[in-house]
């Protein structure tokens, strides 16, 4: 078994390959690479950005310093992240889960059914606030918090925000202090963002599936960024999320928010 080697650590590293014949039966096309992380924590390994459908499989080898095809143990496999809205499937592959520092890993890349063309491998630490229920609380009205996408991942039923493909959307959660209207918009920065507002059935406990939109946008054109303006009302708890265009995945953004210039306050 010959793999190629990840750094050992926590960045981000995209390979770009052919596949080819593999090493597990004629007629696949698959790679292999070793990753020896530093940090047990979550991290996200994914083949996001490939040219082709692909497969995903991650193994530990009997023996790491002599690997072979008929010594590993199957730790985590997936072929297609899969459908994560009503209207967006997505072929790529991706795991989630702990993997624990010391420990080297096996990274099988394969074309579904054999197919063959580039592949993009990369290993990433998830957002603190990936999910909903994780979602970062923010306060005060004017306020800017800068916006990691990088790693990020859509839910299961979580809706298209603007109508638009996404898959890389972190969330977050403010209490309004006062009834007005206000502006929401990530303009700053180069992302191309898809960005909405909404309000959860029970905030305490939210769920993507069970989110009422206030108000969504893909861009403000020309910008790249998007804007939006919604009627806050005082002690409501709004989520708003900020996801990559098409997957897009950044941390050049900001959100920001604040009264929308003329706007009436009723504390």
């Amino acid at each position: 078994l010959k793999a190629n080697v990840f750094p050992s650590g926590n960045a981000k590293l995209i390979e770009l390959f052919p596949t080819k014949n593999g090493d597990t039966n004629p007629g696949t096309g698959s790679l292999w690479w070793k990753w020896t992380p530093t940090v047990t924590q979550d991290y996200i390994i994914a083949t996001t950005g490939s040219a082709i459908d692909t497969v995903l499989g991650i193994f530990t080898a009997n023996n790491p310093g002599a690997p072979a095809i008929n010594a590993l143990t199957l730790v985590a496999q997936n072929d297609d992240i899969g459908l994560i809205s009503a209207n967006a499937y997505v072929s790529f592959s991706r795991i989630r889960q702990t993997f624990t520092a010391g420990t080297t890993y096996y990274i099988k890349v394969d074309g579904f059914e054999g197919r063959q063309g580039g592949i993009s491998l990369n290993i990433s630490i998830p957002p603190p606030n990936d999910n909903i229920a994780n979602a970062m609380p923010l306060s005060g009205n004017p306020l800017s918090v800068a916006v990691n996408t990088i790693g990020a991942s859509a839910e299961l039923d979580e809706p298209k925000h603007a109508m638009q493909n996404g898959a890389a959307s972190v969330w977050f959660r403010w209490t309004a202090p006062a009834t007005q209207d206000y502006q929401l918009d990530t303009l700053t920065g180069t992302l191309d963002t898809l960005l909405a507002v909404y309000t959860a059935e029970n905030p305490a406990v939210p769920t993507v599936s069970s989110l009422t939109e206030i108000a969504s946008n893909d861009d403000l054109s020309p910008y790249k960024g998007s804007y939006v303006r919604f009627a806050g009302v005082a002690g409501v708890t709004y989520f708003f999320v900020v996801d990559g265009y098409n997957g897009r995945q950044g941390n050049n953004c900001t959100l920001q928010l604040g009264p929308t210039p003329g706007a009436m306050t009723n504390d």
